[in-house]
């Protein structure tokens, strides 16, 4: 059985030869960066940079999770069944606007690969990344990852868009468009889909489209005045909320127009805990 099979009967809960297996198709199915170099090594694999993915999300890019993109070798290893279809390695298809010019990055005598118009600044502490300027995060977003752990921190996020609103009227007046996708973007999905369905046997998902509560309530507010804003603000948050709603299910539906035919899996996530517990009450 063809792995684009036995996914799609795992989904309608019919019984494959053998359950679909995932690993990196999406972020919380993928490994460290830092930890994939190790895995290659206890592989056997020789030695060699290791892509970092950048993850996708509406009209750009992140870094914050550093994670590896897996290479066809270890796919094949592992016998995978499940890709990304924005993937930056091969099996790939066209990065029609995505950069594909990479640069080495030193890390804890591991090479690894970023995209070259990532800024990287290292000092004592560790490394702060910048991205490309964006209308949605002006200055682009910025990283910093601690040498002691590795664990990244998301700097950008101190500068949200409407950390200073206090009314409703301010978010009516917020560019909303900015959180909707662009054609262009859009097409260089689909033409990436339509190569991977047509020239590969994997099951594809398109990851990472949107969400309530990380990727735009704490994207706007910033992460510690949006939890307030559930608790204590509840109007600005709702109208947020009310808002946001409106923008998924507008990306919702060009996804699914545009990807139909192509793709079998269209995901959504969040961010409601944290290493320790939840962020919110669940009465909340």
């Amino acid at each position: 059985m063809k792995s684009r099979e036995r996914l799609v009967l795992a989904l309608k809960h019919e019984e494959p030869d053998r359950i679909p297996i995932d690993f990196g198709a999406l972020r919380v199915s993928s490994i460290d960066a830092l930890a994939y170099c190790r895995l290659r090594k206890s592989l056997g694999l020789p030695d060699k940079p290791v892509r970092v993915a950048p993850q996708t999300f509406i009209n750009t890019v992140e870094y914050g999770s550093n994670i590896a993109e897996v290479e066809a070798e270890v796919l094949d290893f592992f016998h995978v069944d499940v890709i990304n279809v924005n993937r930056v390695l091969e099996p790939r298809g066209p990065l029609t606007e995505i950069s594909d010019e990479w640069k080495k990055w030193d890390v804890d005598g591991y090479v690894l690969e970023v995209q070259r118009d990532v800024d990287i600044l290292e000092d004592e502490e560790g490394w702060v990344l910048t991205l490309p300027d964006s209308p949605l995060v002006p200055g682009g977003k910025k990283y910093r990852m601690l040498k002691k752990d590795f664990t990244c921190v998301e700097l950008w996020r101190k500068n949200a868009p409407l950390k200073d609103a206090t009314s409703i009227e301010d978010v009516k007046k917020f560019d909303w468009d900015l959180f909707k996708i662009r054609d262009e973007v859009l097409n260089g999905i689909k033409k990436r889909a339509e190569h991977l369905y047509n020239k590969t046997d994997y099951g594809l998902v398109l990851f990472d489209v949107g969400s309530l509560h990380a990727n735009i309530g704490q994207v706007l507010r910033g992460w510690t005045q949006w939890l307030v804003d559930l608790k204590i603000r509840r109007p600005l948050a709702e109208a947020i909320l009310d808002r946001a709603m409106e923008v998924l299910n507008y990306n919702l539906h060009k996804y699914v127009e545009a990807l139909k035919d192509y793709i079998q899996v269209i995901g959504f996530a969040d961010d409601l805990g944290t290493q320790e517990g939840p962020q919110i009450s669940p009465q909340l």
